[in-house]
């Protein structure tokens, strides 16, 4: 446990968004990851290797939610959203 980490139960509550919108860089590595994890999947592999790091299932869903939630009109996390 961290000590030094002190967390009260509104934090755990709070949706902080990003400043602003996703980088191109941001988004082309979420669609690379989307995109390599479909097909490995469908090769019957379970995980991808992306920039030197290991992802799996939970990180490429990561990465397509990313994406919806960054198409204008989708979602909560709309970064036009005020």
């Amino acid at each position: 446990m961290r000590t030094e980490v002190e967390v009260a139960p509104a934090d755990l509550l709070s949706v902080r968004r990003a400043a602003g919108p996703p980088s191109p860089e941001g988004v082309r590595t979420a669609e690379e990851l989307a995109h390599r994890h479909a097909t490995a999947r469908e090769a019957g592999r379970g995980t991808v290797v992306l920039d030197g790091a290991v992802h799996d299932a939970a990180s490429a869903a990561l990465a397509e939610e990313q994406l919806r939630q960054w198409l204008p009109g989708r979602g909560a996390a709309d970064h036009r959203a005020g």
